[in-house]
């Protein structure tokens, strides 16, 4: 499937910027059949004895089914479930992700995550890449470099049993770099990663098994990025706020070396990432801001670079968006307190935590970032 997509861009600069992408694989199992995910859809399997991938309801995201490994049943080895990619070229870029969780209550450690192998023209290992999630929370990227290169790895650990967590590994082949990230956070990168023409087959789900755990798969998505097509992905989080999604947030490129910024409006999932378009020449500052909150500066961007941005967490309080919490704001809200949804005089923007109420919580969120600016006031 190929997208077009339109950028509304601000009046700061005219323009509109269009972006094609090919969407290689996308399956959230909904239409499978309860049973084994071997040979449905495309969908390959290597497993050890007593491994298996199993459709099921009981492993969805939500409603409708995902996909189950019990590591319960294998004494010991690694289960990997595929489609294939095919061969690639070396100006591509692919993305590869999805939401997994470890069940809860389980002292026992297993691990799940991604697996490439990336093969040069002359069928030569040049980069064995793994990001796994163990059950105990930690996070590890393994990246063996060459066919007899040792591994080297880094960790963190804030990824809880009991909770779905997105998954995504960037594999940027204009610029020989990967990149792996765990809810919109990069927890490793890596240079060098091919030379030449390259040859990926997949992207394998793989479960190392340690023990008794079961691990949930869904919403796998393989997308493909050509030369030429500058992308920005990266996620905004609304700080102490628990309404309905926001549906948009307004992303400003400020050019490093100076010039009119580029402003756009940006469309928001329910998780709050968002993917857009960079500038296509320069480097840029990258704001985010949503109405009601500040801008929070995301990081910077090079106009012919893939890049995944950091997490922005935005502090409420900016009700007359003017990127500063002040007095103005403060006389705002006290006229519309004590009143909700569907009183006269109730105003959405100073229901700061979005309970549907204006109440003294929203008097505290206001107070404890009285006096800051956003970050594109610096």
């Amino acid at each position: 499937m190929k997208t077009l997509c339109t950028l509304a861009l601000s009046s700061v600069i005219a323009a509109t910027a269009y972006c094609q992408e090919t969407v290689v694989h996308s399956d959230n199992f909904d239409g499978f059949a309860s049973a084994t995910l071997t040979n449905q859809s495309g969908w390959s399997t290597d497993l050890p004895t007593g491994g298996t991938f199993t459709v099921s309801s009981t492993a969805a995201l939500g409603t409708g089914k995902g996909v189950l490994y019990n590591t319960a049943l294998v004494s010991a080895g690694t289960g990997y479930a595929w489609k294939d990619i095919s061969q690639i070229l070396s100006s591509q870029t692919y993305v590869t992700s999805f939401w997994m969780k470890f069940n809860p209550l389980q002292t026992n450690t297993s691990r799940a995550g991604l697996q490439s192998y990336v093969v040069d023209e002359t069928s030569t290992l040049t980069i064995d890449q793994e990001a796994y999630l163990y059950a105990d929370g930690r996070l590890e990227m393994w990246v063996q470099t060459g066919v007899a290169g040792g591994y080297a790895f880094v960790t963190d650990t804030n990824a809880p049993a009991g909770v779905w967590h997105r998954v995504e590994m960037v594999l940027d082949y204009s610029k020989k770099k990967s990149t792996w990230s765990v809810n919109g956070v990069v927890i490793g990168q890596q240079s060098d990663i091919g030379t030449g023409q390259v040859t990926l087959s997949d992207m394998d789900l793989a479960v190392s098994s340690f023990g008794d755990n079961v691990v949930n798969f869904d919403d796998y998505k393989v997308t493909r990025y050509d030369t030429g097509q500058q992308w920005v992905t990266g996620r905004v989080l609304p700080s102490e706020y628990m309404g309905t999604p926001f549906a948009n947030a307004t992303m400003t490129f400020v050019p490093v070396a100076g010039g009119n910024p580029v402003v756009q409006t940006v469309a928001l999932d329910s998780d709050g990432y968002f993917k857009t378009q960079a500038p296509t020449q320069g480097t840029f500052d990258v704001f985010a801001k949503i109405d009601g909150y500040l801008s929070k500066k995301l990081g910077q961007v090079t106009g012919d670079a893939y890049s995944r941005l950091s997490v922005a967490s935005l502090l409420g309080g900016d009700i007359d968006n003017d990127d500063m919490v002040t007095v103005f704001d403060y006389v705002i809200l006290s006229d519309a307190f004590d009143t909700s949804v569907g009183d006269a005089g109730y105003l959405p923007a100073a229901d700061l935590d979005g309970d549907g109420s204006v109440t003294v919580f929203d008097y505290l969120i206001l107070s404890n970032n009285f006096d800051l600016f956003g970050d594109l006031q610096s």
